[in-house]
């Protein structure tokens, strides 16, 4: 994440869980974390958009970012520094738990 409040995430993680475009943001106070999830015909509304980054010419992207500041506020989290945190899927949920930050990552 970003200093920004800007989330990075991969093709691959998208792709695992079935996002394309759009994702529904969902906060879990309780355990510092989010997940994000394809949109569902009921929650169009809610769903963020999320931007590709340049990629070369003929290539696809392969980071997407999306603004999360709805949990930033909810979860207290530091922005000041760029930080990389433990990502990990279950079911149709990509899960961003901000407990576990990686030390030393690109992000």
């Amino acid at each position: 994440m970003g200093k920004d409040g800007v989330l990075a995430l991969t093709a691959g993680d998208l792709k695992s869980v079935r996002i394309d475009g759009f994702a529904v943001l969902l906060i879990d106070v309780q355990t510092r974390r989010i997940a994000l999830r394809a949109p569902r015909d009921s929650d169009r509304l809610d769903a963020r958009k999320l931007t590709p980054n340049m990629a070369r010419k003929g290539h696809s992207p392969s980071i997407f970012r999306i603004k999360i500041e709805p949990a930033i506020r909810a979860l207290k989290i530091k922005v000041d520094i760029a930080r990389t945190y433990r990502a990990s899927v279950k079911d149709d949920l990509l899960i961003i738990d901000f407990n576990q930050e990686i030390k030393g990552g690109a992000n």
